[in-house]
C-alpha cells in the first residue's frame, strides 16, 4: 500500500482513434455556479461514454480509490476552480468527494512549501494513513496538470462543450 497521494487523468491507449463527439448542449443561457455544475456532469458524462480518459486517485492507504469519469470526476471539478486558485494563493483548500462509493473530505493545509492533506472519511472505510504531508509544488504542479489534461481532452473530444459559453466561463473561474 502507497502512502503518497495523487490524482490524475490517463489517456486511453487508443485516445488519438476515439473520434470527437460533435454532440452540443442545450442550455437556457443560465451562468450560474449551479448551471456550471450541471453542465460539467453532463460533459463528464460523455467524457465517460467515449472512454477516451480514465479518472485515477491514490492515497491514504488506498492504491486505487476506484474512481471513474461520470461521477467522480465531475464532482471534483465541479469544485477545482476555487480548489487550484486556493492552492496558487498559497491557501488552505478542500476537495470533497462527496458521492457514494467514496465520501470522504481531503483538507489541504499550506505552511510554507509544504502541504499537509488530511483525509477523512464519512463512510465506514477509514483511511491507513489519515494525514500525509507533501511539498506544494508537488500537489500544484498535479492540480494544474490534471486541470490541463481536463481541458485538452474537452477540446479534442467534445469540440462544442469546450466552445460552450459555460464552460468558457469555467475556464475564467479556473
Amino acid at each position: 500500500m502507497e502512502c503518497d497521494f495523487f490524482f490524475r487523468l490517463t489517456f486511453a491507449g487508443n485516445f488519438a482513434e476515439i473520434p470527437a463527439s460533435h454532440e452540443r448542449y442545450a442550455s437556457d443561457g443560465d451562468d450560474s455556479d449551479t448551471a456550471i455544475a450541471v453542465f460539467i456532469s453532463e460533459l463528464c458524462e460523455r467524457l465517460s461514454s467515449l472512454g477516451a480518459v480514465d479518472f485515477q486517485v491514490s492515497g491514504f492507504g488506498l492504491d486505487d480509490w476506484r474512481t471513474d469519469v461520470w461521477m467522480h470526476l465531475a464532482v471534483v471539478m465541479e469544485q477545482f476552480p476555487l480548489f487550484l486558485t486556493s492552492l496558487q494563493a498559497g491557501k488552505n483548500s478542500v476537495l470533497d468527494f462527496y458521492e457514494q462509493g467514496l465520501q470522504r473530505i481531503l483538507y489541504f493545509v499550506v505552511r510554507d512549501l509544504k502541504i499537509t492533506i488530511e483525509c477523512r472519511s464519512y463512510s465506514e472505510w477509514d483511511p491507513v494513513f489519515p494525514a500525509l504531508e507533501d511539498d506544494w509544488h508537488r500537489i500544484l504542479q498535479m492540480a494544474t496538470a490534471l486541470l490541463q489534461d481536463f481541458i485538452f481532452v474537452v477540446k479534442e473530444k467534445l469540440p462544442f462543450f469546450y466552445e460552450h459559453s459555460l464552460f468558457q466561463n469555467y475556464l475564467r473561474l479556473a
